[in-house]
Order: C-alpha cells, then structure tokens, then sequence
C-alpha cells in the first residue's frame, strides 16, 4: 500500500497521477486490470511506468516486475511510494532498455509508443528483452479518433497511429496478433457466467425506435493489443466499473427529469473531473 507521507507528483498531462479522476482514471485502470490477469507468475516489464501504481498493481500478482521510465524524479518518487521485494525501478529509455536479452515474460506499455517518434526501434528492444515464449500488451490513442474525430491535441505526443497502422506496425515485429479497441461507455452490461466458443463480444445499441449489434468496439479512441511470438495467453475482456460512481452517474442523469438539463450536467461534470 502507498505510504501516505510520500507527496503526490503532479498532474502535468503527460504521466497519470493517482490524484486524477473521471475518464483518463478508468481508462488507465482498465488497462492494467487486464494486464495484471496475464502477469500471474511471470517477470513483467513495465515500460514509461511513471508515478509506479501500475507497477504496483502488476507485483499484487507477478514474479518480478520492473518499472522503467526515463526521469529521475519519477522513479524516485516510486521507489519510496511502493516498497515491494519484488518490485523493482530503474531510470532508462524505452530505446535503449536497462533488462538483459529475454529476461522478461510480459511486456506492459500503456500509452508509451505514441510519445516516441523511432516506433521501430521500441519494437526491436521489447523483442530483444522478451522471452521466446514471452508476450507484450501495448495500447496507444487511434489518432483518427482521439484527435482527428475528437479533437484531442496532446503536446507530449510525438507520433500518433491510426488503429490499422498499429495494428500492421505490431504484426511486422510479432508471429501473433490480437487487436481490440477500449472507450468509456454509460450503459448496461451482460456478460455470462461462463464463455464458450460460440460465444461473440461487442457492443449493443440503438434507442427506442431501434437497435443494432457491432462487433467489438465501435468508434473506440484507444487500441490495445497482445503480441507473442509464441501462442497468445487467453485474454479476459470485460466492463471496469466503480459501483459508486455508476450509482452517482444514473441518480444524476435520472434527476434530469426533475431538474434543469444544464444544472445536472454541471454536478456531472464536476463529479468526474
């Protein structure tokens, strides 16, 4: 657990910070909830860790992890915030990665690839500090979506990809590939109990008058893929949720009835930013 007198760094838009909230929280939580289900066991990498909580997160269940970013302030500030024997931070690029050939079984990078601007030489140092067997678990922003349809101009960002291009990037370095998309979403969820192979994920929607089914996740800002030489280890795919929050969210959204449209909105808005 964080020692609580170890000061927070602060929220510059460039690394999460335990102190946000609202939509990049659940983005980034989503993410390393996924990764931690694939880290059970094994010697993880997580490279760009910043601030360390996904690093943390990930040695509730690896063998071993490490966090590398290239700041020092940044890894001075994880090493006193989340003491684990089997956790470790090192300074160092994601070009020129301080861990020996194939010493690692999983590679984490979360929002990393976009902030460099040689994606080819990232690739070649995850594969040469991999295992045979060894797999990576990357996403970065779908630049049609996160900045040409949204208009989300990040200044931290060095090259942005197009969902294909990631996707074709990933598959030039990797026998294996497996895509998906990630968004926040207001709705429903069904899921069952047990999956089988028949079984399809996507996503529903529509209104009164309608509605529809699309494989996976239409108009997803994020990419997320799992690459291996080896076979692919079976992904868990499924809703994050904060049960308060969604409580909170339809109790406003349902006062809209009652209640001026622009002031609920407003409590909205203030509740997750």
């Amino acid at each position: 657990m964080q020692d609580q007198a170890v000061n927070e760094l602060p929220w510059t838009g460039e690394r999460l910070v335990p102190t946000c909230r609202g939509q990049i929280l659940y983005e980034h939580l989503h993410r390393y909830a996924v990764a931690v289900t694939l880290a059970r066991g094994k010697r993880v990498l997580d490279i760009a860790c910043g601030e360390g909580y996904g690093s943390n997160l990930l040695a509730a269940a690896g063998a071993e992890v490490i966090g590398i970013d290239i700041a020092p302030d940044v890894i001075a500030h994880a090493k006193r915030a989340y003491p684990r024997q089997n956790l470790i931070f090192r300074e160092g690029s994601c070009l020129n990665i301080p861990v020996d050939d194939k010493s690692i079984d999983l590679v984490v990078s979360f929002e990393t690839i976009e902030h460099l601007d040689d994606h080819e030489q990232f690739l070649r140092e995850i594969k040469r500090v991999l295992s045979d067997s060894g797999a990576l678990i990357i996403s970065s922003p779908d630049k049609r979506e996160y900045t040409d349809r949204i208009g989300n101009k990040n200044r931290f960002h060095k090259l942005e990809l197009n969902h294909e291009d990631f996707y074709s990037l990933l598959k030039k370095h990797f026998k294996n590939c497996r895509i998906a998309k990630q968004r926040l979403v207001v709705g429903s969820w069904i899921a069952p109990d047990k999956t089988s192979a028949g079984d399809v994920s996507g996503t529903f929607g529509g209104d009164i008058g309608s509605v529809d089914f699309q494989g996976g996740v239409p108009q997803g800002i994020y990419s997320i893929a799992l690459c291996s030489d080896a076979s692919l280890p079976k992904l868990k795919f499924g809703i994050f949720e904060d049960s308060r929050e969604s409580k909170n969210t339809w109790a406003l959204l349902e006062r809209s009835n009652s209640a001026p449209t622009l002031q609920v909105f407003a409590g909205l808005w203030r509740r997750i930013c």
